[in-house]
């Protein structure tokens, strides 16, 4: 694989105190970058024994639209394909198209990983 892209679960995405505390950019995590720039906010807070669990999510749709475009653009660089394959997912989500949506997910991987 040429590029491996490592995305975490980043609704409901449980962390401890470390995403809060961690300002070292040369051994930064993704969900620590996202957190600092406001891609992910704080929506919940609990203590679990003597461990803090902070629930991050997307503070609005318009982030999450945002980011989920901006990883998108940087997977698919060429911008006529990026727009292709998010209309044909849009079209396949929306007429319930399974067939056609397991095809484009097909050619999007196949084509990065290869």
């Amino acid at each position: 694989m040429k590029n491996h892209y490592y995305i975490p679960e980043l609704e409901n995405l449980e962390v401890g105190d470390e995403i809060l505390s961690n300002l070292d950019v040369d051994n930064i995590r993704l969900e620590n970058l996202l957190f600092q720039a406001g891609y992910l906010t704080i929506k919940d807070f609990k203590t679990k024994g003597n461990k803090n669990l902070y629930t991050l999510s997307f503070p609005n749709l318009e982030v999450k639209m945002s980011f989920n475009d901006f990883f998108f653009g940087y997977v698919i660089e060429n911008l006529s394909l990026k727009d292709k394959t998010e209309i044909g997912l849009i079209e396949a989500f929306e007429t319930k198209q399974v067939e056609k949506l397991k095809d484009i997910l097909h050619r999007f991987f196949c084509k990065h990983t290869s």
